[in-house]
């Protein structure tokens, strides 16, 4: 399947609800760099960034060194500022329970006691995905999972702060295609969203 297939069916179902989600364009504030280059507004969320990087073993001078650029997002409902993230199995890797544990009592925009448990549930798979790809910054083995945990992680913190709520719609059925993942997906957050936006 096409990478932003499964996002692209979240949309879709959303809008049988009237609820219009776009692909959200990239934001200076959410940046290939992280924590090491917030605006002053996200100041907030440097202890539990930073505490996550170190979890994490990230090299604070390999990522100054990396090429400045925004990260891509999934969707974005723009009345109501809320970021809508669609987790494919790939997010619920072992280092992903690492930075829920660091969040604590944080209010974030999904129930993470149910994503520590579709971390556990899918950890032994998604612990393998790519693991031998490197992801600047976080040197080492599984560099690619570090690095996806942690930038999760700094839009459930960052964002709030920015004036964006974050949805975020957990998508790992083992559907026969992104369609029919999606479509679930959006099934069974949909009351959240309809709450929410």
């Amino acid at each position: 399947m096409a990478k932003g297939d499964c996002e692209a069916a979240v949309a879709t179902a959303a809008a049988a609800d009237e609820i219009m989600l776009s692909k959200m364009p990239g934001v200076e504030w959410l940046n290939t760099r992280g924590h090491l280059h917030l605006p002053a507004r996200a100041a907030a969320a440097m202890p539990v960034m930073e505490r996550a990087f170190e979890l994490l073993g990230g090299d604070s001078v390999a990522m100054q060194s990396k090429r400045l650029s925004k990260l891509p997002n999934d969707l974005l409902h723009e009345a109501s500022r809320t970021m809508v993230e669609v987790d494919e199995f790939q997010h619920f890797t072992s280092m992903r329970g690492l930075t829920l544990d660091v969040l604590e009592d944080q209010s974030v925009g999904y129930d993470a006691a149910a994503y520590r448990e579709l971390v556990r549930t899918w950890h032994p798979k998604s612990d393998r995905y790519f693991h031998s790809k490197i992801t600047r910054g976080f040197p080492g083995p599984f560099s690619r999972g570090r690095g996806r945990a942690y930038f999760d992680l700094l839009r459930d913190v960052v964002s709030p702060l920015m004036g964006y709520q974050v949805i975020r719609v957990p998508a790992v059925d083992e559907a026969t295609s992104d369609s029919l993942k999606g479509a679930a997906a959006y099934a069974r957050s949909r009351h959240t969203l309809l709450a929410l936006i």
